[in-house]
């Protein structure tokens, strides 16, 4: 309330912001917000974690140890540090997102004007819940750049229904406040059609590192926005998974050297999953198995066609002439069967 009487005056007056502060302050504060962009920058590229695992008081991120080491190193940051004030620096929650929120808008315009040079792209989503059981949906858009397929997440949508009509009206209106038209949008391709492999790492599979492969940049199989990719930014190990909820990835045999197999699921709990797709790794070439309705469906004929014929070979006929005469003649031409002799009679001996 006092924020908003403060507003208030300010317009009633004409004041600002700058000439509270004084241009002194403003570039002070610039950069601050300068030196907070860096870390975070660097952080991004390199696809590292701010956070720790813990943000309820535990391990500390990388972008706090990287800010202490820049205090240090700058003598007028350090300077600045000490007179800002606690709602004002990057631990607060506030300044936090609202930096976030401009750093998510500069990705997705890069990403816009990659997309320029694509002719068309499919969407993925992904529904989750967050750790306040509030439903959204992941977007994700996925188009092919000189031959090279990219995907990149570029909005994660909170859902107030759960209808299909809902979401997809929603994902449409963020695809269109984004830039992207839905005139573009083309069906995404049959995965079970397909396949990958990187030549390069095959001699090396082996248990311990073929759901690294799996997880390779290329592999039109994987699913970016997986817990795996944030036990791997976090680096944590595989044993976390079992402690979130969503779409993993686990290794559910392994025949060495030539078959992995490896499997998609949904966690709902620590004991709790649901399966979604199954993928073998046959001597490094990544195939994905087919569920049984695509089986059943590749073997019923669709509304409207035709069902393929049969061809059934058929035994040569004889002749008419070798037929008449084997009728005239069926004694001939009936070989007789053998006798048989029956078995041997017994006598009763008379003592």
């Amino acid at each position: 309330m006092s924020a908003w009487q403060e507003y208030r005056r300010w317009a009633e007056t004409g004041e600002s912001i700058v000439q509270l502060l004084g241009p002194t302050q403003i570039e002070k504060n610039r950069y601050y917000v300068k030196i907070i962009g860096e870390p975070i920058q660097f952080l991004a590229v390199n696809e590292e974690a701010r956070h720790g695992h813990n943000h309820e008081g535990g391990e500390e991120g990388l972008f706090l140890k990287f800010f202490d080491y820049t205090i240090k190193k700058d003598a007028k940051l350090a300077e600045i540090v000490k007179y800002i004030p606690e709602n004002a620096k990057y631990t607060s929650n506030v300044i936090e997102n609202e930096i976030n929120e401009a750093l998510a808008k500069m990705v997705v315009k890069d990403i816009r004007t990659k997309y320029e040079k694509a002719d068309s792209l499919c969407i993925k989503s992904d529904g989750t819940r967050d750790q306040y059981n509030i439903g959204n949906v992941s977007v994700v858009i996925r188009f092919v750049q000189i031959s090279i397929p990219e995907e990149h997440l570029i909005g994660l949508i909170e859902l107030n229904q759960l209808d299909a009509e809902y979401i997809c009206n929603q994902i449409q209106s963020h695809l269109s406040e984004l830039g992207y038209s839905p005139d573009n949008l083309v069906c995404q391709y049959n995965l079970l059609g397909i396949s990958w492999v990187d030549s390069g790492l095959v001699p090396l599979l082996n248990p311990g590192n073929v759901l690294d492969y799996f997880s390779e940049r290329s592999n039109p199989f994987y699913d970016r926005t997986c817990n795996n990719e944030v036990v791997k930014m976090q680096r944590l190990t595989l044993d976390h998974l079992n402690q979130m909820v969503g779409v993993e990835y686990i290794l559910l045999h392994a025949q060495e050297p030539i078959l992995y197999i490896i499997r998609k699921q949904q966690r709902q709990s620590p004991t709790q999953v649901a399966p979604l797709a199954d993928y073998y790794i046959i001597l490094g070439v990544v195939y994905q198995a087919p569920d049984l309705g695509s089986v059943i469906g590749s073997r019923v004929p669709k509304p409207g066609e035709k069902p393929v014929p049969v061809e059934v070979k058929k035994e040569p006929e004889p002749p008419a002439d070798t037929v008449k005469q084997e009728e005239r003649d069926p004694a001939k031409t009936t070989p007789q069967a053998p006798a048989t002799k029956g078995p041997p009679e017994k006598r009763a001996r008379l003592q």
